[in-house]
């Protein structure tokens, strides 16, 4: 009974440290630059640039934290929760899903030089 418990305490430990890796090698990384919104005119077209610390529309930072799981950013601005959905393996394409009259589509236009900004 003893090495059972053990070996489902170690079991349970190995698998916390994977899922804790696996969160750790999910970065936001991918995710910094400039995002556009697509389908609609270029001059109001809303900007969504992803910076190392910040999240900045059309200029104005919005948000200093933000979550991304590999699948759904999210984070808080102007009292509501933001959050899109990635539509690709490569994380160029996300969608607005946390509005439910409008859910535009944004594409990655350019990426950062670095992560000094």
């Amino acid at each position: 009974m003893l090495a059972l418990s053990g070996t489902i305490l170690v079991g349970s430990g190995y698998i916390y440290l994977y899922l804790q890796a696996r969160y750790a090698f999910t970065s936001q990384a991918p995710l910094y630059g400039m995002w556009v919104e697509q389908n609609v005119a270029p001059y109001a077209a809303t900007t969504i640039d992803i910076r190392p610390k910040a999240i900045v529309v059309q200029g104005h930072t919005v948000a200093t934290q933000y979550r991304f799981n590999g699948d759904i950013l999210s984070f808080n601005a102007g009292g509501r929760e933001h959050r899109y959905r990635m539509l690709n393996d490569e994380n160029t394409e996300m969608r607005l899903i946390s509005a439910a009259h409008y859910n535009p589509t944004f594409r990655l236009s350019k990426k950062f030089k670095n992560d000094l900004r």
